[in-house]
């Protein structure tokens, strides 16, 4: 049992990380609902196929609605057998639906170790970084598109909780640390695997996510403030050096 002063999803997930024993983690949200099949189903791909990582696909849960949606689209992608890593995220990319998150899945903690891949302390969505950079890493990786996770989303979530003014202006700074993140680990792995269009697209993916929220804040001074963090980090130049991935 780890007992530690509340810090933060990144720094819990590192904790278990440290302390962690056996082939395989993962990293599912305790307010959401896995599927009684989930990780009897992932750990026996795993074992069979000597995976890195096994995915599953998973829904979102409206709790207003009541309404379900599939988070990857049967029509968009479908099970898989192994590929490597960069080639699994290069068709799941493909087919803009994909999320980065961990929960939907199974990776093998040496590998992590091996790496020494930490979420970064303070950073929301980090599973964007995490993910990419473990894929490139991966050799092998299968997915299935049985649905065994269900994701509850509902207005006290820190993911989809709607900000306004100076929150939201601090929230849009995690967006384009992580277009930072991703534009610095394709540069470190050019030449080390092939780097597709779509690992491009998904640095102006997230960059420009934050020039959508700019055109939305409804408060002038903070869609300013917006304005003046994209061009002091210099992601308007990152949008233009990754373009050619959107073509």
């Amino acid at each position: 049992m780890i007992d530690q002063a509340n810090g933060g999803v990144s720094r819990a997930r590192n904790s278990g990380l440290a302390t962690a024993r056996g082939e395989y983690v993962t990293f599912p949200d305790a307010e959401d609902m896995l599927y009684p099949t989930l990780y009897q189903r992932l750990v026996a791909m795993a074992e069979q196929e000597d995976l890195d990582v096994a995915q599953c696909n998973g829904e979102r849960f409206f709790a207003g609605s009541q309404r379900i949606k599939t988070l990857i689209p049967l029509d968009r992608l479908s099970s898989t057998g192994v590929l490597s890593g960069h080639q699994w995220l290069r068709r799941a990319l493909a087919t803009r639906r994909y999320l980065h998150v961990v929960w939907l899945g199974i990776y093998r903690l040496s590998l992590i170790k091996q790496l020494d891949l930490r979420f970064e302390p303070g950073l929301h969505h980090q599973d964007i970084p995490w993910t990419t950079e473990l894929m490139f890493n991966a050799r092998r990786v299968r997915y299935t598109q049985d649905v065994l996770y269900r994701y509850y989303i509902h207005d006290q979530s820190i993911s989809n909780r709607k900000r306004t003014g100076m929150k939201n202006v601090e929230y849009q700074r995690h967006y384009l640390r992580i277009a930072e993140l991703l534009e610095d680990i394709n540069r470190r792995y050019r030449g080390k695997i092939r780097l597709s269009p779509e690992f491009a697209r998904q640095v102006t993916h997230e960059a420009l996510s934050v020039c959508h929220a700019a055109r939305r804040e409804p408060d002038p001074a903070a869609r300013q403030m917006i304005i003046n963090d994209i061009f002091s980090t210099g992601t308007h130049k990152r949008m233009i050096r990754n373009a050619r991935g959107i073509r």
